[in-house]
């Protein structure tokens, strides 16, 4: 394990050295807060694991990252094998950077545009998979972004949606002690399912990941016994709704023949 996070550091250390220019402070200080410690890649690693895992793989597909602000977890997609991906976000500011991001990485099949995910303007069926991490306690009206999630996925495409666990005790800790995060409206996996199900999505699956011990930073012997505790934790029925984060998947299913029957 230590061995393989020295050397995912060192090439984090090579691949997101940019020149400070061109980054601006908060770009700084999010690329900081996604790869500058053990733990922040930890999580990063294990979110977008899960993510590829519910997708049913990247490689090959079309996708939609909703919410992808500066860029991070869009480019990552990128590299691990989309045909296609595009990132969307409501700052312009954010695209700007992701852009300039994307070009100092030469990744050339990532597209970035401003837009709002309850108008997205993009025709029906159009992708593979769409992707909604840990954005959904920004958004106003959750059901309305689900919907057009639904319309613009091809039959047989899968929606992906992340956020922080507000059930999990250990975690609410952190973001209130650290992030004062008590305005952001965090939805439970039995709301977000209940969303899904009443956009027409089908096969709606979720996992309950990352077990967080309220502390900024520890040392590392202190982090391989929460990894260990994290892998157990998640694998218990009771004990998992303490994880951190939870990610969900509804599948888009073709209408049934009664339905096209009732609707010709």
């Amino acid at each position: 394990m230590n061995s393989q996070v020295r050397h995912h550091c060192n090439q984090i250390a090579k691949e997101y050295k940019m020149n400070e220019l061109q980054r601006s402070e908060e770009f700084a200080a999010y690329q900081k807060a996604v790869t500058g410690s053990e733990r922040a890649r930890h999580t990063y690693n294990r979110r977008m694991d899960t993510i590829r895992d519910l997708a049913d793989g990247f490689t090959g597909k079309r996708i939609l990252d909703i919410g992808c602000g500066f860029g991070f977890r869009t480019l990552g997609i990128a590299e691990r094998g989309a045909t296609r991906i595009i990132g969307i976000d409501m700052d312009k500011y954010r695209i700007q950077e992701a852009s300039i991001f994307a070009r100092a990485k030469e990744v050339d099949n990532v597209e970035f545009r401003m837009m709002d995910a309850a108008a997205l303007e993009f025709e029906a069926e159009y992708f593979d998979v769409v992707i909604a991490d840990e954005m959904i306690h920004h958004l106003e009206d959750l059901p309305a972004v689900v919907s057009e999630m639904h319309r613009v996925l091809a039959f047989g495409g899968i929606a992906v949606i992340s956020d922080h666990n507000r059930q999990s005790l250990p975690s609410e800790m952190m973001r209130k002690i650290y992030f004062g995060k008590e305005k952001e409206r965090v939805f439970t996996p039995k709301e977000v399912k209940g969303y899904l199900s009443k956009a027409d999505f089908k096969n709606i699956t979720h996992k309950h990941i990352i077990f967080t011990i309220p502390f900024s930073r520890a040392p590392r012997i202190v982090l391989k016994i929460n990894y260990t505790f994290e892998s157990l934790i998640e694998k218990m029925p009771v004990l998992r709704t303490q994880c951190g984060v939870y990610v969900i998947r509804g599948i888009k299913d073709r209408p049934s023949t009664t339905d096209t029957a009732a609707h010709p």
